[in-house]
């Protein structure tokens, strides 16, 4: 697990009692930055567990995760359940750099196994 950015990043403050804020705020980030996306929120059974915001770009899923006291977490390399987020991440700005770079870097190798000769 990584964590972009200075080595003083650190965790955004979360207003007390409203752990919805940064989530929602990702997703409205998500649906501003790439067109045609979506960014549905999965709230947890208790406000203070673990979020889900499943990112769809151009129709290919990168889930993340949120929790007050961790931050997000990408998961774009590991396939199936069960394991913990390839990154973790601080800010929602930074978290759709993060989905920038992912998503471009798939598209690159999606056009590189079409042209790739058979």
């Amino acid at each position: 697990m990584t964590m972009p950015g200075s080595a003083q990043e650190s965790l955004p403050p979360t207003p007390s009692g409203d752990h919805a804020t940064m989530p929602r705020m990702l997703s409205r980030l998500v649906l501003e930055t790439f067109p045609g996306s979506t960014a549905d929120i999965d709230r947890p059974l208790h406000d203070d567990g673990e979020w889900w915001i499943d990112v769809q770009l151009g129709g290919r899923g990168i889930p993340v995760s949120w929790k007050h006291d961790r931050g997000f977490g990408l998961y774009h390399e590991t396939e199936g359940f069960g394991g913990g987020p390839d990154e973790l991440v601080a800010e929602p700005g930074t978290v759709v750099l993060r989905l920038q770079q992912i998503h471009a870097a798939r598209e690159i190798t999606a056009t590189l196994s079409e042209d790739a000769p058979e």
